[in-house]
């Protein structure tokens, strides 16, 4: 399941803004089904128990957001800068389940969390355009113990695309991130 959301509006000629959000969420739930019959098992399960059943589910989300400025500087140069954030959330739900009773139930939660802004500068000669970028980025991340732990980051960026023609061009691209 995916929606998208993007709006753009020109200030004025050298002002522009836009705004994306973009939500995903995946759910995969999984059963597996042990039998004492089948000769790999019959040691493992013992004498006792007949059938050992597990159910799982895992779930995950993510919502993305970003506000963009664009500031156009001439027609061959312009400035962007960009603050955003990131935030995902996956759950494991999980249960081991004997003919008697229920064995193990576990349930897991991670939320990583990335805030960011990033600068980028466009310039364009003739057939090549380069763009340098600098992003800041502050994650956190909790997990099964319920704390958090915080992280920040400076990333670099370089996108450098060569036009030989109307339908052939050489793009090369650089980014570095945690996800």
């Amino acid at each position: 399941q995916s929606h998208q959301l993007r709006m753009f509006n020109a200030l004025n000629e050298k002002n522009i803004i836009s705004a994306e959000v973009n939500y995903n969420r995946d759910e995969t739930p999984t059963s597996m089904l042990l039998n004492s019959q089948l000769p790999l098992f019959t040691n493992f399960l013992g004498a006792n128990a007949l059938e050992l059943s597990q159910d799982q589910n895992i779930t995950s989300e993510r919502i993305d957001g970003a506000f963009n400025y664009y500031h156009i500087l001439n027609k061959t140069t312009h400035l962007n800068l960009a603050f955003g954030v990131n935030l995902s959330q996956q759950t494991l739900r999980s249960n081991l389940i004997d003919e008697q009773s229920e064995l193990v139930n576990l349930d897991q939660e991670l939320d990583i969390n990335n805030r960011y802004v990033r600068f980028r500068y466009r310039k364009k000669w003739n057939k090549l355009t380069v763009s340098p970028g600098i992003s800041f980025n502050s994650y956190t991340l909790k997990g099964i113990s319920e704390s958090s732990v915080e992280s920040q980051f400076f990333f670099p960026q370089l996108n450098a695309r060569y036009e030989f023609g109307s339908s052939h061009s050489l793009q090369l691209n650089y980014n570095q991130s945690l996800e």
